[in-house]
């Protein structure tokens, strides 16, 4: 089905995509045909790039119409034990320029071939072998870019890369024509080139079929989808930019998206998955919902989820929601993660990472793969990912902001009740209830004993997990700590106080064992007490300071 939407894509985009059989390549030269048929040599900018002639190949001689490396061109080995195949590099370009001048008869083109005939010219200095080299008139016109060459040159890779034998039905549009033998257009994911449909080795045999024999496709069709994906994966200009208008990568996954009609304000929401801009995430959150608006809209958003391995390319998942679905759930996703505290909105990497000691190293696919799923089309998370957050709160003896945010995602992906961003006084269930007893007892022994380690650092893990265990020793210990707070502060004593009866009052009894589920609600509930301790704290202090003023 994809591959099918991305043939659609091309056609769509018939004029922002290169002509078939081109592509936007950097090239090194460029060479002008003068009037008395010499070369002039020109440097070209690093980085230019253009659109020009283009193919695939990974063994062999294959040359590309006039725009190809200096090896093919003219004749330039890498070095000394390399020129017999430089020599037949630059026959093999050669004849290919005759049979383009034979069909179009390009004045330039013949040009070309003269002077690279009558060896008339003398390579500059700095020129290496794999430069590529464009050729350019005096009068600024590209011999590639005429209409006649333009189409030799499709009609070349046609009958070149066609299957000789007869006819397949191509999968992709369905019509009978010859399938293209190996599929030419690489992709870039990450460090790698791939491609996305091959088989080479005996392990990837179908049926008898080999090469890309597996999935016929025509020519038209091959260099259609290939040119989309291509411009696709197109990446921002300005290298301070994540990702590209229509691509993301996170961690070592690369999300491609667009929409069938064509609508930017829905790709713009994907680009927040990555890069949130806290006033870009805030309008998402309060632009409202027109329930009537959005379930009218028949348009669809293509989610294709890709990785590299070994130079192929892995679909890793490929889906079409309705755009309304997409907005509507990228919104709860923004919601869903809004903790008091949270500096900013948390990225798809952010709360993949938040696992993990060193995550640059452990990060895996299946974890970025889960947040995706929950932020584009509301799946679960599963209890995998909560599972190595609390493991990694309790080895750690406290938690962040993003380890908050992420637990209180996947108790709202459950679809049971929806969460505060804040202390809720209204939860009263037991897990929750002894969260927040374990932050007042954090702070109570902290601002008696004033130490590094605090509590948490040494019975997070048991208070978590095995709450009847502790309470009782901890509740005892902080009454010492009461008294020694109350002969310095007899407000800050009064109100802890306050704070643990409150809490006891409604623990009716401490939990001997606490599940996954109950485990992630007493890390929120001691984050959330934690945060209101301070905001009081805080406001308590700017008070007294405006007295005194």
């Amino acid at each position: 089905m994809y591959m099918r939407r991305l043939v659609e894509f091309a056609e769509q985009h018939a004029n922002d995509l290169p002509p078939v059989g081109y592509a936007r390549k950097s090239y090194q030269w460029f060479v002008v045909i003068t009037h008395d048929d010499r070369f002039e040599f020109i440097q070209a900018e690093r980085g230019e790039q253009r659109v020009i002639p283009n193919r695939s190949r990974a063994s062999g001689v294959s040359p590309i119409l006039l725009t190809d490396k200096a090896e093919y061109v003219f004749q330039l080995p890498k070095n000394p034990d390399n020129a017999k195949r430089a020599a037949e590099c630059h026959l093999a370009y050669l004849k290919l320029l005759k049979e383009c001048c034979e069909t179009t008869y390009n004045e330039a083109v013949q040009k070309i071939v003269q002077i690279l005939e009558s060896k008339n010219w003398q390579l500059p200095d700095g020129m290496k072998s794999n430069d590529v080299i464009l050729f350019r008139t005096e009068a600024g016109d590209f011999p590639h870019e005429d209409n006649k060459v333009m189409k030799f040159w499709k009609k070349f890779l046609l009958n070149t890369g066609a299957n000789d034998e007869a006819d397949s039905i191509c999968f992709i549009c369905g019509r009978s024509a010859p399938a293209v033998k190996r599929h030419t257009i690489e992709f870039s994911l990450g460090r790698e080139r791939t491609k996305l449909i091959s088989a080479n080795e005996s392990a990837y045999l179908s049926y008898g079929l080999e090469n890309s024999e597996i999935a016929p496709t025509c020519f038209e069709c091959e260099q259609k989808y290939g040119q989309a994906l291509s411009y696709l994966l197109r990446k921002y200009a300005n290298k301070k930019q994540h990702g590209g208008p229509h691509m993301m990568e996170i961690s070592n996954v690369t999300y491609v998206y667009w929409t069938r009609q064509n609508d930017p304000e829905t790709t713009s929401m994907f680009t927040l998955l990555s890069d949130p801009d806290p006033d870009a995430v805030q309008r998402v959150l309060s632009s409202p919902f027109r329930r009537t608006e959005n379930y009218a809209s028949l348009d669809r958003v293509c989610i294709l989820a890709l990785s590299a391995n070994k130079a192929r390319l892995v679909v890793r998942n490929y889906a079409e929601p309705p755009v309304w679905e997409v907005k509507t759930q990228i919104r709860r996703y923004f919601d869903a993660q809004q903790v008091a505290g949270a500096p900013q909105p948390a990225s798809i990497y952010l709360l993949a990472a938040c696992m993990y000691r060193d995550a640059r190293k452990e990060i895996q696919k299946e974890d970025v793969q889960e947040w995706m799923n929950w932020a584009l089309y509301g799946k679960r998370i599963s209890e995998r990912i909560p599972a190595k957050i609390v493991r990694r709160i309790q080895a750690r003896g406290g938690m962040t902001w993003i380890q908050a945010a992420a637990i209180k995602s996947w108790l709202i992906s459950q679809n049971k009740e929806e969460w505060t961003v804040d202390l809720d006084h209204a939860r009263i269930t037991q897990p929750y209830l002894c969260g927040r007893l374990f932050a007042v007892l954090e702070a109570v022994q902290y601002e008696a004993v004033k130490g590094n380690e605090t509590i948490a650092s040494r019975f997070y893990a048991a208070a978590s997990t095995t709450p009847r265990t502790l309470f009782g020793l901890l509740i005892r210990n902080s009454k010492w700590h009461l008294s020694k707070i109350g002969k310095e502060n007899k407000g800050y004593e009064v109100r802890y106080q306050q704070r643990i009866q409150l809490i006891t009052g409604q623990l009716k009894e401490f939990p001997a064992v606490l599940d996954l589920q109950g485990q992630a609600e007493f890390a929120l509930g001691y984050y959330h007490e934690r945060q209101d301790i301070y905001k009081k704290k805080e406001d308590m202090s700017a008070d007294s300071a405006n007295v005194r003023h």
